[in-house]
């Protein structure tokens, strides 16, 4: 994970829960994004009454998901 994402989730705990909202912006994303990993159940959230909540743990592993390694520049076609 970069340094800027280590840094926006310095304040909170793997286990913590966080709103939609907060979630975005802990992913620099906006909330509309996140809603909609949310229904096309690509991440894992708590759903309590009209409330989501989103684990922080699972928020990083979806990040880690997303991840694409670069190419050798050596051995890309150009």
């Amino acid at each position: 994970m970069e340094n800027s994402n280590i840094i926006q989730f310095s304040g909170y705990s793997d286990e913590e829960l966080v709103s939609l909202a907060v979630a975005a912006k802990l992913m620099n994303m906006s909330t509309s994004f996140v809603k909609s990993l949310k229904y096309c159940n690509k991440i894992q959230y708590y759903q309590m009454g009209r409330c989501t909540r989103i684990k922080v743990a699972d928020l990083k592993q979806y990040i880690d998901k997303c991840r694409v390694e670069g190419g050798n520049e050596e051995s890309a076609d150009v």
